[in-house]
């Protein structure tokens, strides 16, 4: 009888250690909003991704959506997470557009800097190849013209094609969350921004994570746009 007490002692106490891991681990909902099927080798980037976090402890829930409206697509996906949310709660979301190229340790450098709202910077697919980054002057987004490299800036709006947010900053928003407007220099995206920083949040983005984007190469990156940076003149 002592050794079955035991036993049932030793076998609750792994129980509970086995809890405590679970517990302990951050968990972020990926999400990937697509129009079409998903790219082989947006997929070979992001299962190194989703291995090398996962390796790291972290707790991965992925959420997408196929619609051809962006803007829908990104709101059904929210709709989806604060669902799950309201019985597993998330720490993170992490949004990831399916035409970017991602280093297996770019959730792992997000989530360190220790920001509520932090994005990779990509830089455009076509010429001149700006960052997607913004800032807001006499009330309109503004490219980053002088685009110096820097490690990590804040910023008033930027793209949606790689950005971390602490969970809470969805749980406080009101729908939508993501909206096309009629204002030709705003998109979806930018609209989101705007929401976040009137709940008083900071918007950063880091340079350190050498996303690619797109499918030439290795994708366009930061060496595309100081090709052309000297020709950029603000809009």
């Amino acid at each position: 009888m002592q050794c079955a007490a035991e036993g049932q002692k030793g076998k609750g106490r792994e129980e509970a250690r086995a809890s405590t891991v679970e517990t302990t681990k951050t968990r972020v909902a990926v999400a990937i909003p697509m129009t079409d099927t998903m790219p082989s080798r947006f997929f070979a980037t992001f299962w190194n991704l989703y291995k090398y976090s996962t390796n790291r402890g972290y707790e991965l829930e992925v959420f997408s959506s196929i619609h051809p409206v962006i803007d829908k697509n990104r709101n059904l996906i929210c709709k989806d997470i604060l669902e799950i949310d309201s019985r597993l709660p998330f720490d993170y979301v992490l949004w990831i557009d399916s035409d970017t190229l991602l280093p297996s340790y770019a959730l792992d450098i997000m989530v360190k800097i220790k920001k509520d709202i932090i994005g990779g910077v990509v830089f455009s697919k076509v010429p001149p190849h700006q960052p997607n980054i913004r800032k807001i002057k006499d009330g309109e987004p503004k490219v980053f013209s002088d685009w110096k490299g820097k490690a990590i800036v804040e910023v008033d709006a930027m793209g949606f094609a790689c950005v971390l947010h602490k969970m809470d900053v969805l749980r406080k928003m009101k729908e939508p969350y993501f909206r096309f407007t009629d204002d030709p220099v705003t998109s979806e995206d930018f609209y989101w921004c705007g929401q976040a920083r009137k709940l008083g949040y900071q918007l950063w983005a880091t340079a350190s994570l050498n996303i690619g984007h797109g499918y030439s190469g290795l994708g366009f990156k930061e060496e595309h746009f100081n090709i052309y940076k000297d020709r950029i003149r603000e809009r």
